[in-house]
């Protein structure tokens, strides 16, 4: 029975032969899994975000495609379904094998509209997307089906689940007919990202198809609700948080159990952090296996030789926007200011941006104690709604174009006086470089720089009565005056180089600056961070991120403090003590001199690609398929019994 290729089309006559027969199958599979770990006949990776940009997960398969693509080769196949701008990004192919002919042909028989593709990115992956309105005719039965098996009954209002839900069941359907057709005891991996990708593992386990799986979990689904629709304190409250319980009061038990399901029934449980490791092993009952950190792609950030001179040419460009928005204040002075910012999605608290604005208002007022002639400028780049740029930053920087267009012209007609002078073999008179045209254009740019009262906190028109950043702002003394030694300019929107203020896009931007900070409270893994260090720029993160984690576990306090890499201490200090610690943090940087943090730039750009790139992290991903594969002999084991 299991070597008779037809036993998988005898379910509707035969069910009970069917099922033993797979079971069968499965067992020899597992056993040729421990014997060729590596040699897997396919490798399937599903997610929600396969040339979809949603979220990190999109981040983190667009970045590994190079190292996974040559690792597998053709074997290896990304699973998303049809989005909006997909086609963007991936272009149609024809099935490079009979086997994957057939595959297509089979699902597509069953009333699935599958295309494969190739999307266009470094190592080039084949990717296998569903059309979701196919699954209209069908989700009724299947949501039943999912019903009878596992008691998850999907509410009629929530569309995105009953999306999930005919991503799981397409996705087991051609995974499904994919295991018919190689050769017996070939093994199959399948690894599923985040809880919409759970349906089909389930159903891939429940139909006893011969796959070792895999499951992902890039933050846990109650914590990232817990975390954002409430002002709760998620770790301190985490012992005593009853998950079932919970997600009954937020009204998403059916997409928790999706996940829960998905967690337990997994060959191999992995996340992409230890910080969502201890959250699921509380919420979801089940200890992490393996770790799986999410690295970047290290050549593409590289600067060798250039790291100094693309810093520099960066930072003339923030300058000339600072210039603008500050002009008519003598006590900046542009040969000693920094520049420190923090970027993210504006979740005030989980990004840690009010102990971020209280570190700054202390700094302030140390600052000043000490009648420091340094001023910082902190950047806060967190894209909200808006009623469009103010008139007064607008005016600004139309003001700096004007007195920067007048003095170019009076530096050409110096210029060529000079020359003239010099041709003639004889020393200028340098009373009369300034003819009196030169001065009275000087003057009336004098005058127009002049302003009567403080720079904007924001660039753009904010309700300050409403916003999170303006009140606390406001509450610590942050107002732009020239007493204060931290000036702050928030940007609600993403930074490019078609932004008409600052026409400078987000990575020139990063490397301009001085430092980043990123002191978050909630922070499954902590992108933003990692791709700062990867720009050589000095950077704080926090032991609350997975990223913060990571560093700790990689490199010695004296290796980060050398590279100016600062991990702040949210997970056993009180609110108030972060605060007083990255106040600190952020003066004894100020108090470096520019070699030092020319010293710091060159260690980072040295030190940090060998923890984050994907050349090495990769082998993780290989230790959990490699783990997937052995694991599965315990499920081989009760079926023998």
């Amino acid at each position: 029975w299991v070597r008779a290729s037809q036993v998988m089309d005898l379910t509707a006559s035969t069910p009970l032969i069917t099922d033993v027969a797979r079971k069968l199958h499965h067992i020899m599979i597992g056993d040729a899994a421990l014997s060729q770990q590596n040699k897997f006949a396919g490798v399937f990776e599903v997610a929600w975000e396969v040339a979809n940009k949603v979220g990190g997960v999109y981040t983190t398969l667009r970045s590994k495609a190079t190292e996974a693509s040559k690792e597998l080769g053709e074997d290896y196949f990304l699973i998303g379904p049809v989005s909006k701008h997909c086609w963007n990004e991936v272009v149609p192919v024809a099935p490079p094998n009979p086997i994957i002919e057939e595959t297509l042909q089979a699902t597509r028989e069953r009333g699935v509209d599958v295309t494969l593709g190739r999307w266009v990115i470094d190592g080039f992956p084949h990717v296998i997307l569903f059309d979701l309105a196919c699954t209209k005719p069908h989700i009724t039965a299947w949501e039943k089906e999912l019903e009878k098996h596992f008691q998850i009954k999907i509410p009629s209002a929530d569309i995105g689940c009953h999306e999930a839900v005919g991503f799981g069941f397409c996705t087991a359907i051609l995974i499904e007919e994919y295991s018919k057709r190689i050769q017996i005891g070939q093994p199959l991996l399948g690894h599923f990202h985040e809880w919409m990708s759970g349906v089909a593992l389930m159903l891939l386990r429940q139909r006893g198809v011969p796959i070792s799986t895999v499951y992902t979990s890039h933050t846990t689904l109650l914590s990232r609700y817990l975390c954002t629709t409430q002002a709760t304190h998620f770790y301190e409250d985490l012992p005593s948080i009853d998950p079932d319980a919970e997600a009954k009061r937020l009204g998403v038990s059916h997409r928790f159990n999706i996940e829960k399901f998905a967690v337990k029934l997994c060959h191999t449980f992995t996340t992409v952090s230890a910080v969502v490791a201890d959250e699921a092993s509380k919420l979801l009952q089940r200890e992490a296996n393996v770790i799986l950190p999410n690295g970047l792609t290290v050549v593409k950030f590289e600067a060798l030789h250039e790291l100094q001179t693309l810093h520099a040419q960066a930072k003339q460009k923030i300058s000339q926007f600072v210039s603008g928005h500050f002009h008519g204040c003598p006590d900046v002075d542009p040969s000693k200011t920094l520049y420190f910012f923090s970027a993210g999605r504006y979740e005030f608290r989980n990004k840690g941006i009010d102990v971020l604005i209280d570190s700054l208002g202390t700094l302030n007022n140390s600052l000043k104690e000490k009648k420091s002639t340094q001023t910082i400028v902190v950047f806060l780049l967190f894209p909200r709604e808006d009623s469009g740029i103010n008139l007064e930053s607008l005016t600004a920087q139309g003001v700096a174009n004007q007195v920067r267009d007048a003095i170019k012209a009076i530096e050409d007609r110096v210029a060529h006086r000079l020359l003239d002078s010099a041709y003639s073999g004889k020393m200028p008179d340098f009373g009369s470089l300034l003819d009196p045209s030169d001065e009275l254009l000087l003057k009336r740019c004098v005058n127009v720089a002049q302003r009567k009262s403080a720079p904007p906190l924001t660039t753009h028109i904010i309700d300050p009565a409403t916003d999170p950043i303006l009140k606390l702002l406001k509450k610590v003394g942050l107002r732009n005056g020239p007493e204060d030694r931290v000036k702050v300019i928030f940007h609600p929107r993403f930074l490019s180089k078609s932004n008409p203020l600052f026409g400078i896009d987000y990575e020139e931007f990063v490397r301009g600056c001085h430092l980043a900070v990123f002191p978050a409270y909630y922070e499954p893994w902590g992108y933003t961070p990692a791709e700062s260090t990867l720009l050589s720029v000095p950077t704080v993160t926090s032991n609350l991120t997975g990223f913060g984690r990571l560093v700790e576990e990689s490199l010695s306090v004296e290796t980060r403090d050398a590279m100016g890499l600062y991990v702040l201490d949210r997970a056993h200090s009180t609110r108030e003590q972060s605060v007083k610690q990255l106040a600190l943090i952020l003066e004894q940087f100020a108090q470096k001199g520019r070699r030092e943090r020319i010293m710091m730039r060159n260690q980072m750009e040295q030190t940090i690609g060998n923890v984050l790139d994907w050349k090495v992290l990769h082998a993780r991903y290989t230790q959990a398929w490699q783990h997937a594969a052995a694991n599965s002999e315990s499920f081989f084991d009760e079926i023998r019994k």
